[in-house]
């Protein structure tokens, strides 16, 4: 299989939308854990990588964004932790099947507050065991996804390192601004990502892909220095019981498609973000 990082350094590659949220807009409840479903309903977790790679996807997610303990503990999971990312590894690989797409192992804040944390919650060490599970099952890279504290993001890249040198992608979820919790800065905490060993940086924003271009301004790229967006399709809007985004597809897909003249070669998305977008994102570039 051609390598992922070379791929990145020479051409626009296309990734995939939240396999959570297209399991939402298929009807499961947001109460649900849709992490678990790789155990429970796993057909219908691969049905959602084969739509994103039947549209286009050339690197996919696993589904495994809250698949740590604490998440996990919410939904009494918590003693199936290896389980459910080794399975999530296992799911999105057997779609990929023979086609050079790659999968990269997705996890997401942890979920809890910095001001818990300590002895008993042992951060550290609950990223150490979702990597573990994903590493178990074949990943081809780690993706730590959504992150808005740069702290956790890098809590979180020292225990995928003390594990395996797979790349991390660091994505880190900005405000409009570039604004992140404690006054951090943007064009600092993105640095310091990339000083502490992240293969690729980059923003997944809440406020859909008009919130890159600005943000993506603000960072290098260049030989070595290479950058991901993985916008959520806008913000949604909660219309008869459940949640909904506007943006259109080929909308979308205009947006993300300015951002690779900004050195940006990797390009998906996050919550709303269908196969449909995907589809269209990848006429596109």
């Amino acid at each position: 299989m051609a390598n992922l990082l070379e791929a990145l350094g020479s051409r626009i590659v296309v990734g995939d939308g939240a396999v959570a949220a297209y399991l939402y807009a298929e009807g499961v409840p947001l109460g649900r854990s849709f992490e678990g479903f790789n155990l429970t309903e796993p057909d219908r977790v691969s049905a959602a990588h084969r739509a994103y790679l039947e549209a286009g996807s050339e690197v996919i997610a696993t589904n495994s964004f809250a698949a740590g303990r604490f998440s996990l503990q919410r939904h009494g999971l918590e003693d199936k932790v290896n389980e459910i990312n080794w399975k999530a590894a296992k799911l999105a690989l057997g779609e990929v099947g023979k086609s050079g797409a790659w999968v990269v192992g997705c996890i997401g804040p942890c979920g809890i507050p910095q001001a818990e944390w300590g002895a008993a919650h042992g951060v550290e060490a609950l990223f150490r065991q979702q990597a573990g599970g994903l590493l178990d099952g074949g990943v081809h890279a780690i993706l730590l996804q959504s992150f808005s504290d740069p702290k956790e993001l890098t809590v979180a890249m020292e225990a995928v390192r003390e594990l395996h040198h797979l790349p991390i992608f660091a994505l880190l979820a900005a405000g409009r601004e570039g604004t992140l919790p404690g006054g951090k800065h943007w064009e600092e905490s993105t640095r310091q990502l990339r000083e502490a060993g992240a293969e690729v940086i980059g923003v997944a924003p809440a406020f859909g892909p008009s919130a890159c271009e600005g943000l993506m301004k603000r960072i290098s790229s260049g030989p070595g220095k290479l950058l991901a967006a993985y916008p959520d399709a806008g913000q949604p809007e909660f219309s008869e019981g459940r949640y909904l985004y506007a943006n259109h597809p080929q909308y979308f897909a205009q947006r993300m498609a300015e951002l690779p003249a900004l050195g940006v070669n990797l390009l998906g998305g996050g919550s709303g973000v269908s196969p449909s977008h995907i589809r269209a994102l990848k006429a596109k570039v």
